[in-house]
Formats: C-alpha cells, structure tokens, sequence
C-alpha cells in the first residue's frame, strides 16, 4: 500500500510538471555586526592602560550551491547548501615584560590569538514563482539547519614565580568549540 501511494503521488507530480532542474553555485560574505570585544588592562606604577581587540566570530566568505526543481505553475523546491571559508583573522596585544617590572597588575590576554569561524548551513525551501506583465517575483520559506565550529590558537608568555622570581614559559594553547545543530526560518 505504501508503494503504491508513493507512486501515484510521483505520477501526480510528474503529469503536472515540465521538470526543469538546476544548480545554481553561489559565493557571499558574511559581516560580524555585532563582534566580541575583549579587554585587557596592565596597570604599571598607577598608569591604566586598556587594550581591546574585536573577534569576529562567523565573518568570512560562503560558498554555496543551490539545488532546485522548479513545477509547472511556478511552484519550486530548493535545496541550499552553504560553508564559510576563508574565515580565519588573527588579533595581537604586545605582551609587557613583568620581570622589568617592579609595581604591576595585569587582567586579560596579552600576546597572539589566531581563530576560524566555520559554518556549515542547509536549508530546504519551497517557493512559488509570481508573473505579472514584465514583473517577475518569487518567495521562498523553509528551516535552516546550521552548524558552526570556532577554532582558537593562543600563543604567549605565562609566568611562573619560584623563590619570589619570576620565569617565563612560552605557551601554545588549541581549542575547538563546537556547537550543537542550530534550526531557524529562512524566507527570501
């Protein structure tokens, strides 16, 4: 029965179609409207100084590919498939040398962050087409299923005091953070 019913909604699609199928490969950049602004103080002899970086988190460029199936009466499905790349940006704040320094305090992150911004985006649409004279519309609307993935690299100086002196040890840390899968709407 199952069989059946699968094939005969087949059959009805495919009578009522003229079946053009395409591929539609895209390219995009992705603008961090909002970036996370990290601060760093270092206090020497009573002098603040406050140093912040921006991190873009999800800026780069997207390349995708559009695959679509457009019906008779202007009706259409699509599927989009997007990944960013070439989203990898790099912020330093010059590391001060706390054995020189005598009355410090130090808050934040000094040295060297490379981080990468990956995202991974599906969405299945459907659309509908409008004509009217020379005007030609169309709208789309489905969910957006998206992944994301941030890579970070530091590399700095921390210090290790032993016998009230301090010794320096160069330091190179990696992390991975990956979140879970996100679901939206995408409408165009």
């Amino acid at each position: 029965m199952r069989r059946l019913l699968i094939m005969i909604f087949f059959s009805c699609i495919a009578a009522s179609s003229f079946g053009q199928l395409y591929i539609q490969p895209t390219v995009g950049y992705t603008f961090s409207t909002h970036p996370r602004v990290e601060q760093s103080i270092l206090i020497v002899n009573q002098s603040k100084t406050v140093y912040k970086s921006k991190l873009k988190f999800g800026e780069g460029v997207n390349l995708g590919l559009n695959l679509g199936y457009s019906f008779k009466y202007n009706f259409f499905v699509e599927l989009h498939a997007k990944k960013s790349v070439y989203s990898k940006f790099r912020v330093s704040i010059a590391q001060p040398d706390l054995g020189n320094l005598d009355n410090y305090f130090v808050v934040g992150y000094f040295g060297d962050m490379e981080y990468e911004s990956s995202i991974f985006q599906i969405a299945p649409l459907v659309g509908y087409q409008l004509n009217k004279n020379k005007f030609d519309t169309y709208f789309k609307i489905g969910p957006n299923i998206m992944k994301s993935t941030i890579n970070l690299t530091q590399k700095y100086i921390d210090w290790e005091q032993k016998n009230w002196e301090l010794y320096t040890m160069n330091t190179i840390t990696q992390d991975e953070f990956t979140g879970d899968f996100h679901i939206g709407l995408q409408a165009t």
